[in-house]
């Protein structure tokens, strides 16, 4: 069917259609998931006419469950684009200062409760290619304030964390500006820029040193494998990635302890039968009442 018919039909889904349909294409959003189709559906429940903000309310917690790292879809590629559409959509909605707060607190929730701190910077790649895209100015425009609005998280996370003997994970994620990976280092420049732009005067050697201090504030695994600290790893905490990673270094240096927790991995997987999730069970999920929870604090702001 063409793109155009498929957006027409669409466009006559109910509301209860259009969230089932947006919930199904997030839970195989590797398959289903088409930009223009969901940023449709997104229109089509937003702009439903409620007064009390429930059609956002519900798209909100059907992408907070689509970017789910433990419970919900994990995915990412296609969240990143999805989010900032819903984002730029957000601040539109309801008046510029109610929108500006809550657009940050739902940045900041997302980030700290189902998501990483890398996703700031690749939100900040999406809305750049967001703004890329626009013919309107006004959606062009709100992609850019989205750039400042998490480029500003990042900053005050970071300045947090320097003064933090408890930091957060960013220094983890911040992107490194003498990696290998030419879009990791592009992704740093571009931080380092605004941040020069916006908040103070920062070198290249400032930034790598502020990378390299909170990094040596949290319990990162390569530290331990460089200083031979296999003892130390806790492995139920260590990243998937990282787990496949380094995993023959766990085998030549750990045998014991890494294969132990394998096949507790294993066993557990065995005793946990299997759950079809439906839409009704992730919006009334408690894990994701904290989004519900931001729309009421925000219209009292």
């Amino acid at each position: 069917m063409p793109q155009n018919d498929i957006l027409e039909k669409i466009k006559q889904e109910s509301v209860t259609e259009s969230l089932q349909n947006l919930f199904e294409e997030v839970r195989q959003s590797r398959w289903l998931c088409t930009a223009s189709s969901t940023f449709a559906r997104i229109d089509n429940i937003c702009d439903s006419g409620s007064e009390d903000d429930e059609g956002y309310i519900k798209v909100a917690i059907i992408l907070a469950y689509m970017r789910d790292r433990a419970g919900g879809c994990g995915s990412r590629e296609m969240f990143y684009f999805i989010y900032i559409y819903y984002l730029a959509k957000v601040l539109c909605h309801n008046g510029y200062y109610f929108s500006k707060y809550l657009v940050n607190k739902l940045v900041a929730t997302l980030i700290n409760r189902y998501g990483r701190y890398d996703d700031i910077f690749e939100l900040v790649a999406a809305a750049n290619d967001f703004c890329d895209m626009q013919e309107d100015t006004a959606n062009a425009y709100r992609a850019k304030v989205l750039i400042d609005f998490l480029y500003n998280y990042a900053y005050n996370v970071m300045q947090n964390d320097l003064k933090s003997e408890q930091p957060s994970l960013l220094g983890k994620w911040l992107p490194s500006i003498n990696t290998s990976s030419s879009r990791t280092r592009a992704i740093a420049k571009e931080f380092i820029d605004w941040i020069n732009s916006n908040k103070q005067k920062m070198r290249v050697s400032e930034y790598r040193k502020i990378c390299v201090s909170l990094r040596k504030k949290l319990d990162i695994v390569e530290h331990h494998i460089t200083d031979k600290e296999y003892n130390s790893i806790d492995y139920a905490k260590v990243p998937v990635l990282a787990l496949k990673k380094y995993k023959k270094a766990w085998l030549r240096n750990d045998k014991k302890r890494y294969q132990a927790y394998i096949n507790a991995i294993r066993t557990d997987k065995k005793t946990k039968p299997d759950k079809v999730t439906k839409l009704e069970d992730v919006l009334n999920n408690d894990k994701y009442k904290p989004i519900r929870d931001l729309f009421e604090l925000c219209k009292k702001y």
